[in-house]
């Protein structure tokens, strides 16, 4: 039910999976299913409200919680359930009565749970940046090994963790940067045995050839995401008029973040264009939309 190529070596780590087969011992598969269908989309919208809240609110200097507390709830609705808002044709269809697609987010397995481990991770990564939680990089870590069970995430995870620590760097926060270090190194120490393996497993033709059955292309083309491009050009505007009326960006923090969100999405989206080897780049929209509604959002 869960696999394909059954009597083919595995090199995807079954986590994911393990999620819905482990309740399934006690309260059948169908069971499973019917509640992760509901539990995990909750989840996911929980982990969006509370990291665009503590973006929004990491300087502890808004009075009125309430327009904080709006573009919190707003922006997980967004994300939860106005996933296809970015596609301008869908919504044309809809509104001239063709039937609504069902939720992303619906789907069994991926990429809901991968959504929830990588928001889940970049709470850790905000917790890391506004020094609230001291052992922060830790989880982050550990929850980062767990992503070698979806690629999309363990992509996503990196490209942004990778772009946030470029920017900290260049801002010369040492501190931060050394935590964010640290959350790479533990992510690779807990899952060097799946390196290890993938490594046995890619060399030779039989190699390639597992490579490919997994959705590994050679090139080195630049790809353009509509959506994420019209979110950067949003934000980029917006810092503009903040920083050309006032000088100076209030909630610097969480410029970084976004500014991190954005870039590590062109990154997942064009890093083929320097290692020449992509998987499947279109499925990274299944987390960048989302990362543009949160940049959004939060500015």
């Amino acid at each position: 039910y869960f696999y394909e190529y059954k009597d083919s070596p595995l090199i995807v780590p079954p986590f994911n999976e393990w999620l819905y087969a482990l309740p399934a011992l006690f309260i059948g598969l169908s069971g499973s299913i019917i509640a992760l269908k509901f539990l995990l989309p909750a989840s996911l919208f929980f982990l969006v409200y509370l990291l665009v809240y503590r973006l929004t609110k990491s300087n502890d200097d808004i009075a009125d919680t309430w327009p904080v507390l709006i573009a919190s709830v707003s922006t997980a609705l967004m994300v939860t359930l106005g996933f296809d808002f970015v596609n301008y044709k869908y919504l044309w269809n809809v509104f001239h009565g063709g039937a609504a697609s069902p939720i992303i987010w619906s789907r069994i397995v991926n990429p809901i749970v991968g959504a929830v481990q990588l928001f889940g991770f970049l709470i850790l990564l905000e917790a890391i940046m506004s020094r609230r939680f001291k052992y922060a990089y830790v989880c982050a870590g550990l929850l980062l090994s767990i992503t070698v069970g979806y690629f999309f995430t363990l992509g996503m995870s990196l490209s942004i963790l990778g772009s946030l620590l470029l920017i900290v760097v260049w801002k010369k926060e040492w501190a931060t940067a050394r935590e964010l270090v640290y959350v790479g190194v533990i992510g690779f120490v807990f899952s060097i045995w799946y390196w290890i393996k993938i490594f046995l497993s890619i060399t030779g033709t039989e190699g390639s050839l597992v490579g490919m059955r997994n959705g590994m292309s050679f090139t080195h083309a630049p790809v353009l995401n509509m959506a994420l491009l019209a979110g950067t050009l949003f934000v980029v505007l917006s810092a503009s008029i903040v920083y050309f009326r006032k000088r100076i960006f209030p909630h610097p923090k969480s410029w970084v973040f976004v500014a991190a969100l954005l870039l590590g999405s062109w990154i997942a989206f064009n890093q083929q264009i320097i290692t020449g080897r992509e998987v499947w780049y279109g499925h990274f929209f299944q987390y960048t939309v989302p990362l543009v509604h949160v940049a959004l959002g939060v500015i």
